[in-house]
Formats: C-alpha cells, structure tokens, sequence
C-alpha cells in the first residue's frame, strides 16, 4: 500500500473534487489529503492514491462522494446558533407566512445528517400552532446518500439530541429508540430529503423556494464555484425570498442579495417593486470575493 502522495497526484485529485463537488483546496494540504483519504484506499480495495486518482477520473460516484466525505469533517447540530432560529421563528416565517398566502417553501442545502432540517420541522410546527393555516415545506439535500440516510432515519444518539435541544423540546418532539432518540411520526411529514449536488441546476427540488439554508459551505470554494452556487440560489428562490448563510459568512459585492435584519447571515433576494408585488398576490403552489470567516463552521478542514 502506497503511503505517499506525489504532487502531481495530489493535484489531479484537487481538480477531479473540485469539479465534482465544487471544494477547493491549496498545495498546503497534500498531508491532510493523505492522512484524510488513506482509510478510503483500504476501504475501496485501492493499492495506492493513483489508483484512486484513476477510480475518481472514471466518475465512480460512490468514490468521489467518500473522497468528499473524507475531506470535510461535518460538524451539526440541533438549533446551532439558536438566535437565528428564535429569529426566523419570530419574525422570518411569520412575515413570509403573511405575505405568501400562509405557505412556505424552505430549502435546506447541504443538510448532512438532518440536524438543521429537523430544527427547521420544530419551528415549522410551532409556527402552525400560532398561527393556523400557516404550512412549511422543508426540502432537505446533499451530496451524501449516507449522511440522508441517517438524517431520513432521525435516530440520534444522547450526546446528539443533548447539543442544542432543550429537554422540553426532546420529550415533545423525540422518542426513546433503544440507547437513541428517534423524530416522533408527527414530525416526519414535514421534510423530504432528496440527494442534490450543489453544482447543478436546483429544478429537480420543485417549485421556487421562499428560503433557502446553505450555511457555512461556500467557504471552501473558489469564487467562480461560488458565483455558479448562488446562481442556483437565486434561480431556486422565489422573488424576495431569504437566504440564509453562516454567522460568520459575507456574500460577495455585486451579488443580488441584500442585508436583512439584525441577524448576521441573514439575505433578501433584491428584486423590483412590481416583482414583490406579484410575489405577494400569486398563490403559493401546494407541493409536497467571500470573506472567509475565523470561525463558526459546519464543515472544517483540520
């Protein structure tokens, strides 16, 4: 088994991943590269990274999403940055609520293992309890089947449920599974997890989304990988629809979101009066530069 990574290899595997799931990385990480992608040589019967290097040419797309996987440690978790939750449950959703006929339609991107989607059922509930009428479809993606299939089976292990839920929150909306925590059956209807690579037009998700969730991701990606993400964004948002990015996240000039709020990461599609207007009266379809931040990941590289 070959240990070593020669540059040129290493090089040939930043471009393939680049290319497939739009993450860029410096000639600086050859050792995490290896120390990273090792164990998937073994697991992938591979002698050495040229192997793999041919494997990832050949589009084996199972490999290159556990090259992926490899790459970048997520870390996720229940309510994470609980203010802009309490933000969108009090002023984000309601407003939308009013001016979208009581439907929403949420994307969640690069949902991992389902924390951020699950919180999103929790406010989408409470959300309907205030106010009747109101309806949240959530939409949850990402390049992982295996990550899907944990978040589709909403079972969490203590430690999991314990970071970010309140003990209110997991008795009314978990259940005991064994030694784990499983969503309760009334949650489960709330979100759909589909598999979507970021770099493709969002069509397959449906109709226009009035917010989208893509936080802490743009970050590893070069600015043209990251304009073509937001392009997809703002095709996949409805007029003046939200966009949500990681607390520590700038969009860069000249994109066509604006501020909004108080809440850091917080964006609002720009668009024409007459645009809002029509956003506001046509009824909602019922479907089932970036500067890199210090801090405040989902998913770092170490």
């Amino acid at each position: 088994m070959s240990v070593a990574m020669d540059p040129d290899t290493f090089a040939e595997i930043v471009r393939l991943v680049r290319d497939f799931a739009g993450l860029a990385f410096g000639p600086d990480k050859r050792y995490l590269f290896e120390s990273r992608l090792r164990p998937v040589l073994h697991r992938h019967g591979l002698a050495s990274f040229r192997e793999l290097r041919d494997a990832l040419a050949r589009g084996q797309r199972e490999l290159r999403v556990a090259v992926v996987q490899a790459l970048v440690t997520h870390e996720t978790s229940f309510f994470r940055d609980r203010p802009v939750f309490d933000h969108l449950e009090r002023r984000v959703l309601p407003d939308l609520a009013e001016c979208r006929n009581g439907r929403i339609r949420i994307w969640s991107a690069a949902t991992s293992t389902g924390q951020e989607a699950w919180t999103l059922a929790i406010v989408a509930d409470r959300l309907a309890r205030a106010r009747p009428g109101a309806r949240c479809e959530i939409v949850a993606s990402d390049l992982s089947e295996a990550a899907l299939a944990k978040a589709r089976e909403g079972r969490y292990s203590t430690f999991e449920v314990q970071r970010g839920l309140t003990a209110r929150e997991l008795v009314e909306y978990f259940e005991r599974d064994g030694e784990a925590w499983r969503v309760r059956e009334g949650l489960r209807n709330r979100v759909r997890f589909l598999r979507h690579n970021l770099l493709d037009a969002p069509d397959p998700l449906g109709p226009p989304f009035d917010l989208v969730l893509l936080r802490n991701v743009l970050i590893y990606m070069d600015a043209p990988t990251r304009d073509r993400v937001l392009g997809h964004v703002v095709r996949a948002l409805a007029p003046a629809g939200c966009l949500l990015v990681g607390t520590s996240e700038l969009l860069p000039p000249g994109s066509p979101f604006r501020r909004e709020g108080e809440v850091a990461g917080l964006y609002r599609r720009e668009t024409t009066g007459r645009q809002e207007s029509a956003a506001r009266s046509v009824p909602r379809p019922a479907v089932d530069g970036l500067h890199r931040p210090v801090g405040g990941l989902t998913a770092r590289l170490r």
